[in-house]
């Protein structure tokens, strides 16, 4: 019996190191590389409003435009909110407000800048932007402070991503409550609606800069209840993010949240970016295993000091799931904004999604089928940015069309259809590899799927 016993601790100690292994690869980063043509956008020329740095980006991409906001400043208390757009995400052009037509000239103007007076007449930075395809609104989440104030996290909406209305006269979070870990600054690092639920990660700390991650949730986006505690810390003495951890962006890939972030520590200090995994947004786990995931270039490139504020989009092209990082680099002199790709830098999506569950979105994306291998059939889930006449169809590898699923104008936010692996005259589709495409306007994505009768 103690042998029986024996055999069968060992079987189980084998199956624990096989799960945690799986776990390990399913959650752990592939190898980031830097698009060699960086910095992708670059700092105003001389005398231009963004001619000191930008910096501090959010993506937005529907499937066919990137939009991006971010931070610039000619120097020191000037910081203000510009925006560029851009067809492949690397070729970017500035907004020119056509108003500008007097000289001097300007090469680019901010979209979002620090009112007259009050709690955000220094500084306005930091944006974190999502697209509310309910009401087709552009929501912003941003940092200010002003004199005598202590800042805080603003809030603003717009039809165009352009033009912006502040909401009301003071940040929708304020410092945290004195005593509390974020009673001397917050400012807003990612921002996902689910359901009628908005999840915020923010920055936040007593005294700068020892940042620390916290959460939030609220029923609008204005009113917010805060996690007691902050949900990310730097890590212990020794390790490479000791001192801070700032500027979160968080991605949900239907299985668990992902956090890629801005850490600095080591001896001497170096600004590097990391990566975090979490089943619920709050317990997250740092992939230690490959920490950081991005570092400063060799000497003498454009991001040799620090990388920072990464943000990252996730879409699906052909049978893969491909990533793009946004980032920030710094040589000492000037702050610019770099990309790095990845073949894939999620976990598969597995389950099903529901309208319910997302009704806000910065991608167009055709998830993987599941299941998948399948008998005898399967779900298909997509996200739209925006309403769209949607086309799904299902072809085998001669390219002959098997069924159309989905032919019609369908809401923004999680779709799915089921496939019962049979062709459009009713009769059973025989074993193998089918190629089932998306089209939502004028974006397109395909993917893989195997049926094993």
């Amino acid at each position: 019996m103690k042998q029986m016993f024996m055999v069968i601790y060992k079987a189980l100690i084998r199956v624990l190191v096989i799960m945690s292994l799986a776990l390990q690869i399913a959650t752990a980063q592939p190898n980031w590389m830097k698009y060699p043509g960086s910095p992708v956008l670059d700092v105003g020329g001389p005398g231009e409003w963004d001619a000191g740095r930008v910096n501090n980006a959010d993506i937005n991409f529907d499937g066919v435009t990137y939009q991006m906001w971010f931070t610039g400043d000619a120097g020191a208390n000037t910081g203000k909110i510009g925006y560029a757009s851009s067809t492949d995400g690397i070729s970017w052009t500035k907004y020119n407000d056509p108003a500008t037509t007097s000289a001097p000239f300007a090469e680019s103007d901010p979209v979002l800048t620090p009112t007259a007076s009050g709690w955000d007449s220094v500084v306005t930075v930091l944006p974190v932007v999502i697209v509310d395809n309910t009401i087709n609104e552009y929501k912003m989440w941003y940092a200010g402070s002003g004199e005598g104030t202590g800042g805080g996290i603003g809030y603003a909406t717009s039809t165009d991503g352009i033009s912006w209305d502040k909401h009301g006269t003071g940040p929708v979070m304020p410092l945290g409550e004195p005593g509390k870990w974020d009673d001397g600054l917050v400012a807003p690092g990612a921002v996902i609606v689910e359901g009628s639920t908005y999840k915020m990660w923010y920055s936040g700390a007593r005294a700068l800069p020892y940042f620390q991650i916290g959460y939030a949730t609220s029923s609008d986006g204005i009113t917010w209840d805060r996690h007691p505690t902050p949900v990310l810390k730097p890590s212990l003495p020794g390790e490479w993010d000791d001192f801070f951890v700032y500027t979160p962006e968080v991605y949900w890939d239907g299985n668990i949240y992902h956090m890629w972030y801005f850490g600095r520590g080591g001896n001497p200090p170096v600004g590097q970016i990391g990566h975090a995994t979490s089943p619920d947004g709050i317990n997250w786990d740092k992939d230690t295993l490959n920490n950081p995931v991005l570092s400063p270039g060799a000497n003498g490139a454009w991001d040799d000091v620090v990388v920072a504020h990464p943000r990252v989009i996730v879409a699906s092209f052909n049978d893969s799931t491909h990533c793009r990082m946004w980032y920030t680099g710094n040589d000492g002199s000037h702050a610019r904004i770099g990309l790095a790709e990845a073949d894939s830098c999620v976990t598969s999506i597995i389950g099903s999604i529901t309208d319910a569950d997302i009704i806000t979105t910065k991608n167009f994306t055709l998830l993987q089928n599941y299941p998948n291998p399948f008998n005898p059939s399967t779900r298909i889930t997509y996200v739209l940015p925006t309403s769209s006449d949607v086309i799904l169809k299902i072809y085998n590898l001669l390219g002959q069309e098997v069924r159309t699923l989905v032919n019609a104008r369908q809401a923004p936010g999680a779709q799915s259809a089921v496939w019962d692996g049979r062709d459009n005259s009713g009769r059973l589709a025989s074993s193998g590899i089918y190629i089932y495409q998306l089209q939502a306007g004028k974006a397109v994505q395909s993917r893989k799927m195997l049926l094993v009768r």
